[in-house]
């Protein structure tokens, strides 16, 4: 059952505590983006103002008559009718702006600004409601501010930066320069604008604060409400939903559990066929030797019928690991070049019988080196090869090597496998990848197959951080390839257990004075197994179907390799590796060699292998090249 308490849990408050949470989280947002609407519109009515002040100033600028200006520069001028004359354009424009409350001009005499013009001498015909006391002409401007001056300095159009209040009100001034005909700069221009009314001006600002602050509350409360009823629905319905989670939990756990035990079960059976199958191969290849020319073909046939089946065990085997998700990769430092050229002359002989040419291709240096799992990399190979010999009926077959990219953080390496064969319609492709699918259910009449070779394919190529696709047309042929990260040529290291160094090849090395131990449960492959190596290598071994009697063998005598079947019954093979290697047989017993022999054959099982103490691995069906090649391999560790 899942543990309830692991669910994810609702937030568990009153409506009533999340109600208020809504009104104050909705009403504060609210209050705080009215404030601060109403701070910026406050703050452009002020922009507003200095806008219109600077246009003023300009303005009462271009009326001053620099010539009768520059001629006043006594204050007995202030009666004349030149200081009249000078002030009459200034004093009209004032009189049209009730807002100004003066306009004057000065100009810098020594340290000192000075007055000149005055909007407050105005001869009686000019007479408006201002009550202003004048400034006498050439009179010092006590305490000038920093933006006058600033401005007279500069001789450019400035205002204040914000609005000032002294005993005659609220004010705020612009300032402008006054340029002669030749557009020397005369004088500054100071106009005072009456700003007292500017708290009227943004009344209606204010007012819509305030309206929207009330709008704003009542949302707030609505909010609550509604927040309220929710979340007592939403208790209401939070018992079925984590009833329907734990059933959601129960049915997932049960779909795993049938996956695993689903993998679990075509690992077992796999095993279960590898065994019969062992002995079938075994029997073909001692007949091999037997049959003359005319039976060669009918035994070829049961050969190639059993390797069929084979890959048809490993396929579905593959494809439960990569269902369940329990598909490893080994990644390694790989040559390219040489796994491609291995993989050629293993298929030549195939494309030839087939009347196919098939062709390898690689860059100038055949020794592209790529990241890879070297077992997986030669099964995709193997795949893509297979299918184009099984797809083309003539023409040719080219594999293809290359590095792809630009830079080296860039470089990828390329395999391809070109076929001129059926091709495959557009409609298909998105699907070829797919598990149990080919191109049609006519296909899979005229080739045979599952159908699960690409879908592995394309994990396998995934788990080692490439990219696979195909390029293809209907009925002239396809190109499958696939992508794997490029990775620098291995420094040399030495091999851990070096070849004997022999011109004659393992078949026609003399291994008859090997002591040889052949420990496995199943009566036929025992004896399929010591017949080929009787037959094969002239080896005369002795035979032990348990872990226990395979032990007294090995207490009893001295042997050079012992070959251990790994699943057997009461004492596996994996716990007899351990009895010898930990003593349990005498010393000299436990430096022997051990080689596996298992119908398991994932990477897994491998390491299994490896952690118990064997030196090496066969793989059931066991066949005379590959027992060849493991005496070949192990032979200097073999005194002979």
């Amino acid at each position: 059952m899942t543990d309830t308490a692991k669910l994810p849990k609702f937030p568990v408050a009153t409506p009533i505590r999340e109600g208020l949470i809504a009104f104050l989280i909705v009403f504060g947002a609210s209050t705080i983006c009215i404030i601060s609407i109403y701070l910026k519109a406050s703050s452009a009515q002020v922009e507003s103002v200095r806008s219109e002040l600077a246009r003023l100033a300009r303005q009462s600028a271009a009326l001053v008559d620099a010539q009768s200006h520059q001629k006043l520069n006594d204050p007995e001028q202030m009666e004349t009718e030149l200081y009249d004359a000078a002030l009459r354009p200034l004093a009209n424009f004032h009189k049209s702006i009730p807002e100004i409350s003066y306009i004057y001009t000065v100009i810098k005499k020594e340290e000192d600004l000075v007055f000149i013009l005055d909007t407050a001498n105005r001869p009686e015909w000019l007479k408006f409601d201002r009550d202003m006391d004048p400034s006498i002409l050439m009179d010092v401007y006590e305490d000038p501010s920093t933006t006058i001056l600033e401005a007279h300095m500069s001789a450019t159009t400035m205002t204040d930066e914000s609005i000032y209040t002294d005993e005659f009100g609220t004010f705020i001034s612009g300032y402008a320069p006054v340029f002669d005909a030749d557009g020397q700069h005369i004088a500054t221009i100071g106009v005072d604008l009456e700003v007292s009314d500017f708290y009227s001006r943004i009344a209606p600002t204010r007012t819509a604060a305030f309206t929207a602050t009330g709008i704003a509350f009542i949302i707030a409360c609505l909010t609550a409400v509604a927040l309220g009823r929710y979340r007592y629905i939403a208790s209401q319905k939070r018992a079925e939903l984590s009833k329907a989670m734990d059933e959601l939990r129960l049915a997932k756990t049960a779909a795993e559990e049938a996956t695993r035990a689903k993998s679990d079960f075509l690992a077992n059976i796999s095993h279960e066929i590898r065994t019969p199958l062992n002995g079938l191969i075994g029997v073909l290849h001692l007949l091999d030797k037997e049959f003359d020319a005319s039976k060669n073909q009918l035994l070829k046939t049961a050969l190639d019928c059993s390797n069929d089946l084979q890959t048809l065990i490993n396929d579905v085997l593959d494809f439960s690991k990569v269902e369940a998700n329990k598909m490893e990769v080994e990644i390694a430092t790989i040559n390219g070049g040489t796994t491609c050229q291995e993989v050629h002359a293993l298929h030549l002989a195939n494309a030839k019988e087939k009347g196919l040419e098939f062709n390898y291709k690689h860059d100038t240096n055949p020794q592209i080196y790529c990241f890879a799992d070297p077992v997986r990399l030669r099964q995709i190979l193997n795949n893509l090869i297979n299918n184009a010999i099984k797809f083309t009926n003539k023409g040719s077959i080219t594999l293809t090597l290359s590095k792809r990219g630009n830079s080296p953080e860039e470089m990828t390496i390329r395999f391809e496998v070109s076929d001129t064969g059926i091709g495959i319609p557009e409609e298909t492709k998105a699907q070829l990848f797919m598990p149990f699918t080919q191109q049609s259910a006519s296909t899979t009449r005229l080739f045979g197959g599952t159908g699960l070779g690409l879908s592995i394919s394309r994990k396998l190529v995934e788990l080692m951080k490439g990219t696979i696709d195909v390029e293809s047309e209907e009925g002239r042929g396809s190109t499958f390839w696939f992508e794997l990260p490029a990775a620098q040529s291995p420094a040399p290291k030495t091999n851990d257990v070096p070849q004997k160094q022999s011109t004659n090849s393992a078949q026609e090395t003399d291994y008859s004075n090997l002591r040889v131990l052949i420990v496995d449960d199943n009566k036929a492959n025992r004896y399929i197994t010591h017949a080929l190596y009787k037959q094969r290598h002239q080896i005369e071994a002795d035979l032990a179907e348990g872990g226990q009697e395979a032990l007294n063998c090995v207490r009893e005598n001295k042997y050079d390799i012992i070959f251990m079947d790994c699943m057997m019954p009461e004492m596996d093979g994996y716990q007899t590796t351990r009895a010898i290697r930990n003593g349990e047989c005498g010393d000299d017993a436990k430096n022997c060699i051990i080689i596996a022999l298992t119908a398991n054959t994932s990477a897994e099982d491998q390491k299994t292998c490896k952690d118990c103490g064997m030196n090496d691995y066969l793989s059931k069906p066991i066949n005379p090249k590959s027992i060849a090649a493991t005496l070949s391999k192990w032979a200097n560790r073999i005194d002979t």
